[in-house]
């Protein structure tokens, strides 16, 4: 199974409070990380951004997006070692069609998902194989969806937030040749990741409102048969509202979960969780970073996280730490000083919003957007 960790993001069609830098990096004796060529756009585009990104080889990946010209279109652009090249996608019907795509990922050449949102809030799925891209149908709940996991051409999952109310979690499965929603647990929040370690083990982490108005981190977990709420979290240092944003799974009882507890738009700490064989604990790591946004777990002994610094000046930087089975360590390559916006392989507004890796070579791809004069596509690779 491709092994994924994002973290979804809406395009910035308008630039955002807060920007991320782009300098990310991967620990390693010589290997840093390099900018890929940029991504074609349609003619008259003025704003577009990649969401995700799936890795199945150094020369085979997808990251897909949204991209703006007054209308909303979706980006699907493969990655085939030395450039990208973008497909012809399902063209939308009727004048709420516009979508784009939010996730992305891979069981093997010929099989290939995408999946987003439409403007009447229907999640759209597509199939990509070496014949092109279609529309797959489904009759599942209106809402967003925002990222999925494949075990196989025959099983995967998606997650997101339904449409009615304030929003519950929306889980649906792909199986039997066609997605159908799959009961979870009645909570006022939304789900941003899903991780499919087997078929009765996968994990969905996101966010949930409590009846104070306060916001928490909420996991899932789904043991074959029902989704219920992952007990026995650890208490969470320090005072605001909590998110998780990512969940990676190394193997069976051994689960990572990132994300941060925020006062305000950028006053956050970093947190991370790791479910291992003494059960959750919160795992130190580097304070200086304001928030974890992404997780990958390669093997007990070799996990990434990523996330970035909140800056002066809109000049974040990306933060990059590595799980070496005892401590995380950060990975300076990937740091640069806030206060120094021209320092550094990235432009000064860019942020990342996915990292993949294949998990046989462990090739990383990690994409986004940057600020140039409008809003791009973003990749890098190592």
């Amino acid at each position: 199974m491709l092994m994924q960790a994002k973290r979804s993001m809406t395009v910035a069609f308008t630039v955002a409070a807060a920007l991320l830098g782009a300098q990310p990096a991967h620990a390693g004796a010589g290997v840093k990380w390099s900018a890929a060529p940029a991504v074609p756009l349609r003619f008259g585009v003025t704003a577009a951004q990649l969401n995700d990104v799936a890795v199945l080889s150094a020369n085979d990946a997808w990251a897909v997006g949204e991209q703006a010209d007054g209308q909303r279109h979706p980006i699907a652009a493969h990655w085939n070692g030395t450039g990208w090249t973008t497909p012809n996608l399902p063209v939308p019907t009727g004048p709420q069609g516009q979508y784009g795509l939010s996730t992305v990922d891979a069981t093997g050449p010929n099989d290939v998902w995408a999946a987003g949102t439409d403007a009447s809030t229907a999640p759209v799925f597509l199939h990509g194989t070496a014949t092109g891209w279609q529309r797959v149908p489904s009759s599942v709940p209106a809402g967003t969806v925002e990222d999925l996991d494949m075990l196989s051409p025959s099983d995967g999952w998606a997650v997101g937030k339904t449409a009615r109310g304030t929003g519950q979690p929306l889980v649906l499965r792909w199986q039997g040749g066609s997605w159908a929603s799959v009961a979870a647990p009645e909570i006022d929040g939304s789900l941003t990741a899903v991780h499919a370690v087997t078929a009765d083990d996968v994990w969905a982490a996101g966010s949930q409102t409590e009846p104070d108005g306060s916001t928490s981190g909420l996991l899932l977990h789904w043991d074959g048969t029902a989704w219920t709420v992952a007990g026995q979290l650890p208490p969470l240092p320090g005072a605001g509202d909590v998110a998780f944003d990512d969940v990676s799974a190394a193997a069976h009882g051994d689960v990572w979960v990132v994300g941060a507890r925020c006062t305000g738009e950028d006053d956050c700490t970093p947190l991370a969780l790791h479910l291992g064989a003494g059960g959750w604990q919160v795992v130190p790591s580097d304070e200086t970073a304001t928030r974890l946004t992404g997780v990958i777990a390669f093997a007990a002994d070799d996990v990434w996280m990523t996330g970035y610094v909140a800056g002066t000046l809109d000049a974040e930087s990306v933060h990059v730490e590595h799980w070496d089975g005892v401590r995380f360590t950060t990975d300076q390559q990937a740091g640069r000083d806030p206060s120094s916006p021209n320092d550094g392989q990235g432009q000064p507004a860019s942020g990342l919003t996915a990292i993949a890796g294949d998990p046989v070579n462990r090739d990383l791809f990690a994409v986004g957007w940057s600020l140039e004069v409008h809003v791009t596509p973003y990749a890098i690779r190592r």
